[in-house]
């Protein structure tokens, strides 16, 4: 599972080292800023082509596993409205994991006729936890993941449906387009996974192409693996999409 968040923004320090051959840091204007002016959005794949590999900002937010290792996301919006639903005034950094983290079924009784729906999914739950009964799920209230000040920073996310490809949305390819018909709406959710549409996102890093690309291209350990999107599939209730280990969607 690979996730996302967002986030609120923070007064934080970006270190972007240069290891000097002596093993000396040299502070310079360059690598060391204080608040979030240092932080950047993605560069644009497509521009190069879908072999480049994802670049941008990346921040280290929380722990997770058997080591409590510091958690490394990539920043694909460093300061967005997009998430805040009515409220146009609140400025989030949109954040997401660089590798994957956990093994989890979308939905463990697949054959539910509402299998691949994002709000209805195991996933959505073990994430964020059920507000419905006293499961605290996996990630967001799991004892060590987080600070109490770093889970008070992540952000309730809230936006609407839409028709994929709608005038002023992002272009996706066509058979993305006619598989995953429509953007999947967010009500109140503090981690979340990606849809389609952030997943042919440019200004996110990502390639329009549903074929092969290095910048979706995330591991589990040392290996490219499988990773969902929060994308029913449109021709099949119990499939919901996903990133295969080369980067194409599916």
């Amino acid at each position: 599972m690979s996730l996302v968040m967002a986030g609120s923004i923070l007064q934080t320090v970006s270190r972007p080292l240069e290891v000097k051959a002596d093993g000396e840091f040299v502070k310079s204007v360059d690598n060391t800023s204080l608040g979030t002016a240092a932080i950047k959005n993605p560069d644009n794949p497509d521009a190069e082509g879908a072999s480049k590999a994802w670049t941008g900002s990346y921040v280290w937010y929380g722990k997770y596993g058997d080591n409590s290792d510091p958690v490394k996301y990539r920043v694909l919006d460093s300061c967005t409205s997009r998430f805040s639903g009515d409220d146009t005034d609140i400025k989030t950094m949109l954040l997401d994991c660089d590798s994957i983290l956990y093994n989890s079924a979308f939905r463990a009784d697949y054959s539910a006729a509402d299998a691949n729906e994002w709000s209805k999914s195991d996933i959505r739950k073990g994430l964020n936890g059920d507000p419905d009964s006293d499961y605290k799920g996996e990630f967001l209230e799991k004892e060590g993941c987080f600070t109490v000040p770093e889970k008070e920073a992540i952000a309730y996310s809230n936006i609407d449906a839409h028709d994929l490809n709608a005038e002023g949305e992002v272009q996706v390819a066509d058979w993305t387009k006619n598989v995953f018909a429509k953007y999947v709406a967010l009500e109140n959710d503090r981690v979340f996974l990606l849809d389609m549409e952030d997943l042919s996102n440019n200004a996110y890093g990502y390639s329009q192409t549903d074929d092969s690309a290095e910048n979706r291209i995330k591991k589990s350990g040392s290996e490219a693996a499988l990773w969902w999107s929060r994308s029913p599939n449109d021709n099949n209730f119990n499939y919901a999409g996903l990133v295969y280990p080369l980067g194409d969607l599916a």
